[in-house]
């Protein structure tokens, strides 16, 4: 008898034979309708294929794919009653030719697809010659150096956060001058993996410079990534790009605006004010800088490069900076050489006027490279060498900058012509600005907060430029570096001997400048016979100095065109001055700025129109002035006294110099009274006492000045109200008043109908908010009580 266990199992494996009978019509209707759909595809291919000129292999394999389709199908597809049987069969059958099928789409055709893409990609690029488009981005990354340093902080970061996130701002502007790693940075960003996962491989990487015939192709590159990826994030980054080409990243911009994840980075050397968001790119940091260096003289597995001892190594990594282009060029003079070598670089550098500019002709010829191919750098050429008249390592102060250019440019006397030149090469990054605490606003050309620093290889640039003008007596500007005894290289020393007189004549004679600017900086070390040169044609004359007391110069009798004396003291206490008579001998001085000295005296200048005082002694000289200084100073158009701790009040005879429009005392500590002839100064236009503590009172005399337009009482502390006849300045337009001690206002303020704009604090604000509907153009600005 037959084992039921068995009887069953055939049962069922009959079934499932019977089961895959059943389903083979399905199936062939499911093989039927890919074969329509795909046979159509496929002779599609296989004609563009043949066109193309393809590789016979690849159009064979195409061919064999669509034959077994068409051999399947009319041989598994149909059955007729007599084949019922062999349904399972075919059922398998058509199951095989599926699976192959989908096989060669999904990998072989998906493969050769692929390739022909990049060959027609290719193809296009070779045989449209006349159309030139921007490097792809991989070719433009084979250019990475091996090693980078100081490029993956705080900069890098926040440059890789701002790329990969969406926000309102598409355009960043990373700006620096040349040399200090901005195109590296720019394309280690586009490496970075989270800068890549963003944007995957929709990068555009495209150098600009000054071509205009460049822009439309990176327009159209442009373009044409956006119709590939559709809505996709696309990275454009413009590189090496200049203010004439802001109409290319403006086209940019308003191509991805649609798609806010879409970034355009732009690097330049000047920066593309109104285009995006700056980032500044900086010197390296020291120890970036020392890493840096130690790689390029001694590089990683080498043992054959020794480096000196360690003061030696550090003292040439400082001379270079900061700068990659300094440190790399450097670096690679001093690969595998012996001491002396650099022994001999750091005395060349110590040599007086020497520099690592004069000393490395190949890092000159890059710097000045970079400045000569900007358009935008001529126009402005000069008064960037006009840094160079202020000493290395100190702030330059805007104010000095604004009397000198005034006064040799001819602009205008308020100092808004010379503030756009600061702008410009701030924008260039020739120059960094700081202001050290705003008090009011800019608009009100007050500047004697702002500062300019420079680097020190961009101070030296500037020196050099200077110095390739002309021989060195015949130059524009003469900047000279006297340090003790020692003089500038073919500097002539002073007499000595039987034959001084006759020496000192022959030297005068080779000591006559024709400089229109003239800058001396001297050390604590210099002889008082340190100079006895001639500069009749000086129209400006910079005195940086460091000795504690200071008689000038006889030389400076005879400079009869000198216009604009700055005189700046850099030790850490103020130092005499002395020898002031000497300059009522000046007929041209039309502007004197004084910084950290003390005067015993002021003495006739008749045609002074500006007078500055910055962190000076100046009490003693206005007392000795006390009763005659109106006559010292008869042309007087703008006294400004600056961080003058000894300055307590003005003596009353200034109130007799007419020509007095700006009066400005700031930061005075001690000063706390006007005059009350103060009513005298009837051409008085601005009127400016700020952060000083001890002033408690506006005399009630001021209100007579007609002419005032403005007023500045700004953090005075101790001011406690104005004149009740506060509203007899019908003519005042503007008036600071914020952190002093007023509580309460004068009707009469209500009367002041020229006035425009109000800077106060929060304790009268209402008042002059309750005014408002009187004086409907009044602008009140609410500021803090602390600056």
């Amino acid at each position: 008898m037959a084992d039921p266990s068995l009887v069953i199992e055939l049962a069922r494996q009959a079934w499932k034979i019977v089961e895959k009978g059943l389903e083979h019509e399905t199936t062939a209707r499911s093989f039927g309708t890919m074969q329509d759909e795909l046979l159509p595809m496929l002779a599609d291919i296989q004609e563009l294929a043949r066109k193309m000129d393809l590789r016979p292999e690849e159009i064979q394999s195409l061919e064999r794919i669509m034959i077994l389709m068409r051999e399947a199908r009319l041989k598994y597809s149909k059955i007729e009653c007599r084949n019922c049987c062999l349904a399972p069969c075919y059922k398998e059958e058509l199951d095989r030719a599926d699976q192959s099928i989908k096989d060669f789409i999904q990998g072989k055709l998906a493969v050769q697809t692929a390739r022909t893409v990049m060959e027609i990609r290719h193809h296009q690029l070779m045989t449209t010659e006349h159309v030139r488009r921007p490097k792809p981005l991989k070719a433009d990354l084979e250019s990475l150096p091996d090693f980078t340093v100081g490029l993956d902080g705080p900069l890098m970061n926040k440059l890789r956060s701002d790329l990969i996130r969406d926000g309102r701002d598409q355009v960043f502007n990373l700006t620096g001058f040349a040399g200090t790693g901005k195109t590296t940075m720019a394309k280690l960003l586009c490496c970075d993996m989270q800068v890549r996962g963003w944007f995957d491989d929709n990068i555009l990487f495209v150098s600009v410079g000054s071509e205009i015939e460049s822009r439309g192709d990176v327009a159209m590159e442009l373009q044409d990534k956006l119709s590939e990826n559709g809505s996709k994030a696309v990275l454009v980054v413009l590189d090496n790009v200049e203010r004439v080409s802001s109409e290319l990243v403006e086209q940019c911009r308003t191509q991805i605006s649609s798609n806010p994840k879409s970034k355009i980075l732009v690097i330049s050397r000047v920066a593309l004010t109104g285009l995006g968001t700056r980032e500044l790119m900086t010197p390296l940091e020291e120890d970036d800088a020392r890493t840096l260096f130690r790689e390029i003289v001694q590089p990683s597995g080498t043992t054959s490069y020794n480096i000196p001892d360690h003061e030696t190594f550090l003292q040439v990594v400082k001379g270079c900076g900061g700068f990659p282009i300094a440190i790399k060029l450097i670096g690679n003079d001093l690969r595998g050489k012996p001491i002396e070598f650099w022994q001999k670089l750091l005395r060349e550098w110590s040599r007086q006027g020497q520099s690592i500019l004069q000393t490395h002709s190949d890092l000159l010829a890059r710097l000045q490279h970079s400045l000569q191919v900007s358009e935008e750098y001529k126009p402005i050429s000069e008064f960037f060498m006009d840094l160079g008249l202020f000493p290395k390592n100190h702030m330059i102060p805007v104010t000095a900058l604004v009397d000198i250019w005034v006064e040799l440019y001819k602009q205008d006397e308020d100092g808004i012509d010379a503030m756009i030149l600061v702008h410009h090469l701030t924008a260039m990054n020739l120059a960094d600005m700081v202001v050290e605490r705003r008090a009011g606003s800019d608009a009100d050309n007050y500047y004697n907060n702002h500062f300019l620093t420079q680097h020190n290889i961009l101070r030296e640039l500037a020196v050099k430029y200077s110095s390739d003008q002309a021989e060195t007596f015949k130059r524009k500007r003469l900047i000279i570096e006297i340090n003790g005894p020692n003089r500038p290289e073919g500097w002539p020393q002073s007499p000595q001997g039987v034959h001084a007189c006759l020496s000192l004549l022959k030297a005068s004679r080779r000591q006559r400048v024709a400089a229109r600017l003239l800058s001396i900086s001297t050390d604590q070390k210099v002889t008082p016979d340190w100079c006895n040169i001639q500069a009749a044609e000086a129209e400006v004359l910079v005195l940086n100095l460091q000795t504690q007391e200071y008689k000038l110069p006889k030389f400076m009798k005879k400079m009869k065109n000198l216009k604009v004396l700055v005189l700046t003291h850099y030790g850490l206490y103020t130092s005499e001055l002395k020898n002031l008579k000497l300059l009522s001998s000046l007929s041209s001085l039309k502007r004197i700025r004084l910084e950290k000295f003390s005067l015993v005296s002021l003495y006739r200048l008749r045609n002074l129109r500006k007078l500055s005082f910055y962190k000076c002694g100046v009490m003693q000289a206005f007392k000795n002035s006390w009763i005659n200084i109106s006559k010292k100073l008869p042309n007087l158009v703008y006294l400004d006294i600056e961080h003058c701790k000894d300055m307590m009040e003005l003596p009353p005879a200034l109130s007799n110099i007419g020509t007095l429009k700006k009066l400005s005392i700031s930061n005075c500590s001690t000063f706390s009274a006007l005059p009350k002839e103060i009513e005298k100064l009837q051409n008085l236009e601005l009127l400016r006492v700020s952060k000083c503590g001890l002033f408690e009172e506006m005399p009630e005399s001021m209100t007579m000045l007609q002419n005032l337009r403005f007023l500045d009482v700004s953090y005075c502390a101790s001011l406690r109200q104005v004149p009740k006849e506060f509203a007899k300045l019908s003519n005042l337009n503007k008036l600071y008043m914020m952190g002093t001690s007023i509580r309460e206002l004068p009707d009469s303020i209500m009367n002041m109908k020229h006035l425009n704009v109000v800077l106060c604090d929060e304790f009268v604000f209402d008042f002059w908010e309750a005014i408002k509907h009187v004086c409907p153009k009044l602008e009140i600005r609410k500021v803090a009580t602390f600056p």
